[in-house]
């Protein structure tokens, strides 16, 4: 392996993109995509409808989106949503009946479904077949993407991490509990580890995601594909990281409750200089404290991160500021982390656990604009010269439906951000927009999903 600077410029850290680790995979997941506007209800309708009959409590849920996520103190949701989970419509007859629960039990929901989303999934082609997927049609009362696997990780949690995946301020993980449905706007990381959430709120994370995430002008769109998947965490969780982790959420959480704030707010006043509270100069120590824990548990206890407030690279025009590691240190630690992602990559590879399409994250077009005297705009396209990838014009989701509109059957993503060159973050969100939008068809989880185009009714 080529040897890695710690010392990264800016020009030489755009010519190197980490690898996505297997380590990871198996924590992070994207919210359930609904696919039908009818799922998501009014407040005053759920109510009404669980103060009716109790037993709709088991397919009524609080609906939490990355907004609401953000701002408010508990990460609470003003929404509600219907779910009927993989339940049949009904019990049918067959040798051996059904016996469990099914969307017809729970008529109430089952009407609303009937009325403002069977219209929308069973839309037809102009020659007359289902303009959707199968299932979809066949099954319009289910979700479009349910992530069973998410909600079964979940059950045996106490606790997990959310954190909201398009345009936003702050990288800000929340804890969040209970019986709910996530939206596609939310990622989540399936642990309930103290340590673990210590390390995707510290600095050490924040830079590698800053430098490898992509954006939406001054916002960052958090791609857990490209900034979670790649990230090498410690290989061992020092004690007192549990202990500092449990502090730092717990800390939070208060002054979030007692302020009545959220995320959003909350750092607003963690990076604001002449926000002097005694109570978020405690936190900012807590943030110290985490960063140096962390650091220490890759065994990087020679670094002086240097904290305190310093004008960024990565946020030019306006807002610069933030109670953030220095300059120096960020670079030391991002040379670090790429060379340990690059190890670690290695090591996989020589376990057998990637197969020959090893795929990097691919951050190129929104990295090559960051300098510290430009305003960041998230390009549809900015190949680097003399790059392999043809140049396509357009949008990513133009991009992605003209390389599908061209191929006769279902295309994996690798094939698609191959062909194409966008990145992992605005695959993320094209493709979320053009299955919701019903453009797009999709079969599979992860790694298994496959793509391809829906032709739309003629109008």
């Amino acid at each position: 392996m080529a040897s890695i600077s710690p010392y990264l410029t800016e020009q030489s850290e755009r010519e190197i993109d980490p690898f996505k680790l297997k380590a990871n995979f198996e924590l992070s997941y994207q919210g359930s995509i609904p696919l039908g506007k009818g799922f998501v209800i009014a407040p005053d309708v759920a109510r009404e409808i669980i103060d009716a009959d109790k037993k709709y409590e088991r397919v009524i849920y609080p609906y939490l989106v990355g907004q609401e996520l953000n701002i408010h103190p508990r990460h609470e949701s003003s929404k509600w949503i219907i779910n009927f989970h993989d339940w049949p419509l009904d019990g049918g007859i067959s040798p051996n009946p059904y016996k469990g629960p099914v969307a017809s039990d729970y008529p109430l929901c089952l009407d609303i479904l009937r009325e403002y989303v069977y219209p929308e999934r069973t839309r037809r082609k102009p020659n007359g077949e289902f303009a959707l997927r199968k299932p979809l049609p066949q099954k319009w009362w289910i979700y479009g993407d349910k992530r069973p696997e998410l909600y079964a990780r979940l059950s045996k949690l106490e606790w997990a991490l959310a954190v909201a995946t398009q345009a936003t301020k702050y990288i800000a993980f929340g804890r969040v509990t209970g019986k709910r449905v996530y939206s596609n706007a939310i990622a989540i990381i399936a642990s309930d580890d103290f340590s673990l959430a210590g390390v995707v709120s510290s600095s050490i994370h924040e830079v590698w995601a800053r430098r490898y995430g992509s954006y939406n002008l001054m916002l960052i769109r958090y791609s857990p594909s490209d900034l979670f998947d790649t990230f090498p965490l410690p290989k061992d969780f020092l004690v007192d990281l549990r202990i500092a982790g449990s502090k730092y959420f717990h800390t939070r959480e208060e002054i979030m409750s007692s302020s009545h704030i959220g995320l959003t707010d909350f750092y607003n006043a963690i990076h604001n200089p002449e926000e002097i509270g005694s109570k978020f100069q405690t936190f900012r120590e807590l943030q110290i404290e985490l960063d140096t824990l962390v650091a220490r548990s890759y065994g990087w206890g020679d670094i002086d991160l240097g904290h305190g407030f310093h004008t960024v690279s990565y946020l030019a025009g306006g807002d610069e500021v933030r109670f953030t590691l220095s300059e120096t240190a960020r670079i030391e630690v991002l040379g670090r982390l790429l060379e340990l992602n690059l190890r670690r990559h290695e090591e996989e590879v020589d376990q057998g656990l990637h197969d020959s399409n090893v795929q990097r994250a691919s951050g190129r077009a929104a990295r090559a604009s960051r300098t510290s005297n430009t305003t960041m705009v998230q390009p549809s396209f900015d190949f680097e010269s003399g790059a392999s990838t043809p140049a396509i014009s357009g949008t990513p989701s133009t991009a992605i439906l003209g390389f599908l509109n061209a191929i006769d059957g279902w295309c994996a993503k690798t094939d698609v951000i191959a062909a194409t060159g966008i990145t992992d973050g605005q695959w993320n969100a094209a493709i979320t927009d053009l299955i919701t939008g019903g453009r797009v068809e999709r079969q599979g989880e992860k790694r298994g999903a496959r793509y391809r185009v829906v032709i739309e009714e003629a109008k």
